[in-house]
């Protein structure tokens, strides 16, 4: 809804469009081309403005020594090749227009807005820039064993590489990081990360499906079942055939939830059963049972989905137990989900209950 014209001004600047003191030289081919103007109507993911620069103009090394969100000197020293005194000159000029700030507290210096960050990256070459995020990742992944939280900024860091490689790398950090995410509740995140993971060439199938069904789950956390149903149908076509199963016991999950028909599911859990044969002994096997009686009760056909419910205790009782009461719970179909089978009301229940219809209208 806004952007901050002062900060982008002076990274622009830095870059060579204008002079920090009298007869500094300035370069014409280095700018800010806007696309909007004050009062234009904006989508989101719109560009508002394009940063040119010249990848061989003398000021751009200088000045895009700063490859990261939040940077410590000796980093960029090690990373760009430069020496401690020159980086120092670069960050005070940067931190004197207002680009970057110094945190006492971490020690680190960071950019005031992340569209200052990106004017500084669009300015690089491409091949530069590689080069830069991998230099910066190697020096910081040494400490990454005692500092698990920099699993966001190495896997960061090696995307911007990936044009050299570190696919390995890349994904175990990527994993890391959304794991992270995850026990830190942020599932959206967690999401994403997961699914970046999976995407990365060349990861072997069976781990690719494992990262997208920890994107699926993390999805459902989220509240975002469109998504979440998107990649578990992409995973019931694996295949594996518990994989598949897993897939479309969580795309029935996915879609019950919000409220959605059990058309779907019903058919994506039928196909991955049709592949597997009946095994009492594999819970994974009975869970698909329940899911698919839930299924066919969003379909309205429930007399199907009691008889496919009446099926599932004797088959956990063949594997050598009773069905726990929360998976009796998960598969008996909701519409049918009654009085049976529930304790009488206690006396202060008794006294306490609201009054019935037929009660509260006697005079």
């Amino acid at each position: 809804s806004a952007a901050r014209a002062r900060p982008i001004g002076h990274a622009s600047m830095l870059l060579g469009a204008g002079r920090a003191r009298a007869g500094d030289p300035t370069d014409p081919a280095v700018g800010v081309l806007l696309h909007k103007k004050v009062g234009d109507p904006v989508a989101e993911g719109e560009p508002l403005c394009t940063a040119l620069a010249n990848a061989e103009g003398p000021a751009l090394d200088r000045a895009l020594v700063i490859p990261a969100d939040a940077f410590e000197v000796g980093d960029l020293a090690a990373a760009s090749g430069y020496d401690r005194e020159q980086v120092m000159e670069a960050l005070d000029q940067a931190s004197e227009y207002g680009l970057i700030s110094y945190d006492a507290r971490s020690g680190a210096y960071r950019f005031q807005h992340a569209l200052v960050r990106q004017a500084v990256r669009d300015g690089l070459a491409p091949s530069r820039s590689a080069t830069l995020h991998a230099r910066l990742a190697e020096v910081i992944e040494p400490r990454s064993a005692s500092q698990p939280a920099l699993a966001a900024l190495l896997a960061w860091l090696y995307d911007g590489a990936a044009a050299l490689g570190y696919a390995a790398k890349r994904v175990s950090h990527l994993a890391d990081a959304a794991a992270q995410a995850q026990r830190s509740l942020a599932h959206e995140q967690a999401a994403a990360l997961w699914e970046r993971a999976a995407r990365v060439e060349p990861t072997d199938r069976a781990t690719a499906e494992r990262f997208l069904l920890a994107a699926a789950d993390s999805h459902v956390l989220s509240g975002d079942f469109g998504q979440a149903r998107r990649i578990y149908r992409e995973v019931a076509s694996s295949p594996d055939d518990q994989t598949a199963l897993q897939a479309a016991i969580g795309h029935e999950n996915a879609s019950w939830r919000p409220g959605l028909s059990g058309r779907e599911p019903l058919e994506v859990l039928t196909q991955a059963l049709d592949r597997k044969p009946l095994d009492a002994t594999d819970p994974l096997y009975l869970r698909a049972l329940a899911a698919k009686s839930r299924a066919l009760a969003f379909c309205g056909e429930l007399d199907a989905a009691a008889r496919r419910t009446s099926d599932a205790p004797p088959l956990a009782r063949r594997r050598g137990g009773e069905p726990h009461p929360a998976q009796s719970a998960a598969a008996r179909p909701p519409h049918s989900r009654g009085t049976a089978g529930r304790r009488p009301p206690t006396a202060h229940a008794a006294r306490h209950a609201p009054p019935s219809r037929a009660t509260a209208a006697a005079p």
